[in-house]
Parts: C-alpha cells; structure tokens; sequence
C-alpha cells in the first residue's frame, strides 16, 4: 500500500524540510557573524548585495522546479537575520 501524497509531504516537511531551513539559517548567520567580524562593513555590504542577488536567482529557481510551494514556506528564512544582528558582540 502506497503511502497518500499528503503524507509523504509530510514526512519530507518533518524529517527535511524543517531541519535544513533551521540548519541553513544557523550556518549563514554564523558565517555572518564571522564575515562582519573578520572585514570591514564595507565589505560586509557588497556581500550581502550580491549575495541577495544570487538568493533571488536560486528563488526563481526553485518556483520554476517546485511550483512555488517550497519557496513559501522556506522564503522568509535567510532573510529572517538582520544585518544589525551580525553587529551584535556575542554573548
């Protein structure tokens, strides 16, 4: 018996998804962290403008293969840290 389409989203929402979103905001925001820390602001700025650029390639993307619905949910992640967080002395 094969499993309904429902419930194999969500297994690969509880057992993916999920876990790769959380993982993926903890490792940029750590890179940040040690990019603004090791560079000048200045530096930090152009990065994040290209970087911002080649997210809304791989977002374009991503809603071309997917239809759209991954890239909802997952959208707000990478954007969800501030900049002035990365500024922040750590605690």
């Amino acid at each position: 018996m094969e499993e309904a389409p429902t419930e194999k989203m969500k297994v690969y929402n509880e057992y993916f998804e999920v876990p790769f979103l959380k993982a993926t905001r903890e490792y940029y925001k750590s890179e940040a962290l040690f990019f603004i820390r090791s560079h000048s602001m200045l530096e930090y700025i152009r990065k994040v403008i290209i970087a911002t650029c080649m997210l809304r390639i791989d977002e374009y993307s991503l809603y071309c293969y997917s239809g759209g619905d991954t890239t909802r949910r997952g959208e707000g992640s990478l954007r969800a840290i501030p900049p002035c967080h990365h500024h922040e002395s750590p605690r």
